[in-house]
Order: C-alpha cells, then structure tokens, then sequence
C-alpha cells in the first residue's frame, strides 16, 4: 500500500491543477502530491524509527557512485558559495526597502530574507531524497515498477484527452472547462494545459510524459508508438509557452553539445535538430504571444543600464532578468567567484528585491537556468546537468548502443524544458530511471553500484 501512494505522491506532483491552497497560507504550495507525500514521509520516518529502536542496520545511499557523485557535488558546491556568500554579504538587503507582500505570519517567517535561503537547501534536500534517491528503495520489484508505470500513463492520458478537449471547447464554443489551479479558477485562454496548471508547466509535464512512455516501453519490452510523439508535439505547440521555447531551444544545445563529434548518430542529430527547427517556427508564426515577447525585449539592455520602466512582459519576466543582468555587472566589476560557483541558494530571490527595490520575500526566478547561473555559477551548472546525464549513460552502457543514444535524447529533452521553468520534473525522471535500471540489473545479474 505504502509503494502505491508513493507512485500517486510522485505522478501527481506535476500535476498543478490539483493545487489546493497558495504560498500565502503556509509558506509553500500546497497541493494533492504534497499531502500523499507527507503521509509517505511520516510512515517512512516511523518504520525507521522502529528499525532503530529494535537495532537493525539501516541502509545509506553511496554518494560516491557514478549514479549519485556530480549530484553529491553540485550540493556541496552549492554549500560553499552559501557560506561564502553569507561571509560577503550576498543576503544582505537594505532595510529601508518597503514591504511588499501581505502573507499569513508563519509564511512571512518562512519566506523571511533569514529564513527562505536555509529553508531553499532544505527544499533541494528534500527533492534529492525523496525524487532521487527513494524510488530505488520504495519502487524495487517488476511489480512496483511497473505499477508506477500503470498509473502515470493513466493519469497522462487522462491529461491529455483533457487537454485536448478543453482546448477545443474554448476555441469552438468559448468555454473554460478546465482552470489553471482547482483552488483560482483562472482562465490561461486558448492554450494547451490539461491538468499540469499552467501552459509552461504542460509543456515540461508533457517531456516527461513522453520519456517515462519511452521508458515503459522498453521496461516491457515493446517499441513506443509514433502516434504518442506526434500527439505530444501537437500539444507541445498549442501552449504556445516561450518557456517551452526556450527549454526547445536548450534541448537543441544540450544535444549538440553531448553528439556533435559522434558521426554514428548524424543523421539522429539531424532529424533532432529539422525537428526543433520546426517547431520553433511553428510556434513563431501561431503565437502572437511569443512575437510579442520578442518585440518587448528590444530595448532591454538599454533601460537596464538606464533605470528605465520595463515594458508589462517584461515585468512579467523581472524575475528572470535581474540576476542574468547582475552577473553582467559583476563580470564588468571582475568579481568572477559568484559567476563561476554562485551565490548560494536564495541569493536570486534576494537580488530580485535589490533591484525591485521592494521586498517581496521570495522572488526566485521561473527560469531554472537563471537559477541554475545566479545561485551555482557556471561550475555548478556544469555538476547540475552532468548529475542527470552521467547516471544515464552508465545505467545504459550495457546497451545496444541504438538503445542508449534514445535514453540520452529523452533525458537531454526533460532536461532541457527543465531548464526553462523551476520543477522537480527531472529529478521525477532521474529517479524513476535508477528505480527500473536497478530491477533490470537485478535480473540480468548485471549489477551495477547504485
């Protein structure tokens, strides 16, 4: 029963249309995943509690495995720039700045300017643990994963006909069936969401829907459908997301970047990227959103340097401009350590209120690379991306090499929309891959050290 609502606490996490309540009541989001979650935490911590009280050995994950090491160090660093930053006075905000949002007391604690950095460590903590990490202990059988494989891909279709429909009631009839959160009841208009909250969210749920396909597929030793990859596209441009794009747009980078010297995959590269292209121009020509982002940005740089009003999309994406803005400053002023290993987690929120001049409490930027750049540098980027991608390629290097080349382009395409909004996607995936890898390893007799 435990591994059931473990699989439910993860499939539903991406999910945002089941959010319950906002940050304002108790500081986070509160939706249905975290509530199964919590459940899942306190029957975990009392198992362990009597595995303790009666002695018996309790089992810890070797961080110096291929799988785990480049995410031991993308942690570790991400420890050394926050006291270094602690020690340099990157958390320091002016007190004269006037406050900005009205939250509950326990969530104004929470996201206090001296609390939500520490409570930032304890968040990337907990998604380690419980994403990364718990899979491989709670999902260790055929049965558990492919239970967990049964429910996600029902509850991914279920998505997508949703998604589907709603889409095209609002463009026939111009009716709303589906809100962007259960608890708002906003309308996104006629953009492509299903049950993922947001169209940018959809975007990076519908990535991972497609890798996790792919990976029940060759779990189950069959072939996946190209009805699933273009259904998935066709959604993919009805959000018509610029945060899509632009995790489009990382793919393509990520991709290059591990094949451009492999002449063997020269012709998976090229579809990948006539693909991308495509879609890229696809979403060009439908959205008037996305031009219009374009055309808005045009004098960025110009009323940065000047202290000049943002046009309102560029308001809108504030968040995800100051802190790619101010390291341009400190590369100017040669203050080089906060850009090659950041400042700490936290440290964008804080330079979001610097530059707003208001103090918001948390104001972390939507993008994860901005984060990624601002708060782990380019060092801790590097450790970050490695961490996805070296526990793939040596979890499949038993692999015929056809086989291998397609888990390294599904974890690149999760990777890469990753890249383009804050989610916990990835590390769902990351986990999800070790869990079944290691139940394959298992019956082959190929065992590898997880």
């Amino acid at each position: 029963m435990l591994r059931i609502l473990y699989s439910c606490s993860i499939v539903f996490e991406p999910l945002l249309f089941f959010v319950l309540f906002d940050r304002s009541f108790l500081g986070i989001t509160g939706n249905l995943s975290r509530i199964l979650q919590i459940i899942v935490v306190f029957v975990l911590l009392l198992r362990l509690l009597i595995k303790l009280s009666k002695g018996r050995e309790v089992r810890l994950t070797n961080f110096t495995s291929p799988v785990y090491n480049y995410l031991a160090l993308y942690f570790l660093l991400l420890i050394f720039s926050g006291l270094i930053a602690l020690a340099t006075g990157a958390y320091y905000l002016p007190e004269e700045y006037q406050q900005g949002e009205v939250l509950s007391e326990f969530s104004a604690l929470i996201n206090s300017l001296e609390i939500r950095p520490l409570f930032e460590y304890i968040i990337t903590t907990y998604l380690i643990i419980y994403f990364v990490i718990l899979p491989k202990y709670l999902l260790n059988n055929r049965k558990d994963i492919t239970t967990f494989l049964t429910i996600f891909k029902f509850m991914f279709v279920v998505s997508l006909i949703i998604g589907f429909i709603d889409y095209y009631f609002l463009a026939l009839f111009d009716v709303t069936l589906v809100p962007r959160h259960i608890n708002d009841g906003i309308d996104v208009g006629l953009r492509y969401h299903g049950l993922a909250g947001e169209p940018r969210q959809a975007t990076l749920y519908l990535v991972l829907g497609l890798a996790i396909l792919h990976l029940k597929s060759f779990f189950e030793g069959e072939k996946l459908s190209k009805w699933w990859i273009g259904l998935i596209i066709i959604a993919l441009l009805l959000t018509q997301s610029t945060s899509g794009l632009l995790g489009c747009l990382a793919f393509l980078g990520l991709y290059l970047s591990f094949n451009l010297f492999n002449a063997k995959h020269f012709f998976a590269m090229l579809f990948v990227i006539l693909l991308t292209i495509f879609s890229v121009y696809m979403l060009l020509i439908n959205s008037d959103r996305v031009v219009n982002y374009i055309d808005s940005a045009r004098d960025l740089w110009f009323i940065l340097e000047s202290g000049g009003t943002f046009p309102y999309l560029m308001k809108v994406q504030a968040d995800n401009i100051y802190p790619l803005y101010d390291l341009t400053v400190k590369f100017r002023e040669f203050d080089f350590i906060p850009i090659l290993i950041g400042s700490g987690l936290g440290s964008a929120s804080i330079v979001n209120n610097i530059y707003a001049e208001v103090v918001f409490g948390t104001s972390n930027p939507n993008s994860q690379l901005v984060r990624l750049l601002y708060e782990s540098g380019l060092i801790g980027s590097f450790f970050f991306v490695m961490a996805f991608i070296r526990p793939v390629k040596y979890l499949s290097k038993g692999l015929h090499s056809a086989h291998r080349h397609q888990f390294l382009i599904y974890v690149l395409l999760v990777l890469g929309f990753s890249l383009g909004i804050r989610s916990p996607v990835i590390y769902i995936y990351l986990g999800v891959f070790i869990a079944a890898f290691s139940v394959l390893s298992i019956e082959t007799k190929d065992r590898y050290t997880v």
